[in-house]
């Protein structure tokens, strides 16, 4: 007679390893493609260094931006149109100021 079949305790032991073996094997198949689809992203993301550098490019950029715009309504308002537009460019902190100097100047 087989050993299982005369200890019962044996045969639920049993019962149970397969039980845990079928479920790491459905976790690793799981795992396998997880593994695979994050591998086939990795050569497609930035380095730390060429994220850096395309931040201080648009960095710059924006700069440039800011100063031809400041340039630009400046030319077209008069300076107190280039007071609140350079307000508005440097932050929202700063415009109650510049509404004091303008009423003050007006």
């Amino acid at each position: 007679m087989d050993q299982a079949a005369e200890n019962p305790a044996l045969e639920a032991r049993v019962g149970w390893l397969e039980q845990d073996l079928h479920e790491m094997k459905l976790t690793l198949g799981r795992l396998e493609r997880l593994i695979v689809s994050i591998h086939a992203q990795i050569s497609h993301l930035a380095t730390k260094a060429e994220a850096e550098r395309a931040r201080g490019d648009l960095e710059t950029k924006i700069e440039q931006l800011r100063g031809e715009l400041r340039v630009g309504l400046a030319k077209l308002g008069g300076t107190h149109l280039g007071l609140v537009v350079a307000g508005i460019i440097a932050g929202a902190a700063y415009l109650p100021i510049l509404a004091r100097a303008f009423h003050a100047g007006s």
